[in-house]
């Protein structure tokens, strides 16, 4: 058995913890007030980085078993966290 593509719930944002890192990333960069040059968004690049601690990316790497079993028991349906 086979799931397509667009049915398979990992392609969604909060199963993802790239999706999250990307939206820290975000959210610092958007937040930055600097001029829209690339010296300027690769120093908020920069910057959002070091923001990133090591013990909030395990954090979203931990959290992924019980994600994965929170939609597992909701049978696919969306979950809230």
């Amino acid at each position: 058995m086979y799931i397509l593509l667009e049915n398979w719930l990992p392609n969604s944002a909060e199963l993802s913890p790239s999706e999250n890192v990307c939206s820290i990333t975000a959210t610092v960069v958007c937040a930055d007030s600097e001029s829209p040059s690339l010296q300027a968004l690769t120093h908020c690049l920069q910057k959002a980085r070091k923001l990133i601690s090591l013990p909030t990316l395990q954090n979203l790497i931990s959290s992924m078993p019980n994600k994965l079993r929170a939609v597992i028991k909701n049978k696919q349906n969306t979950v809230s966290y």
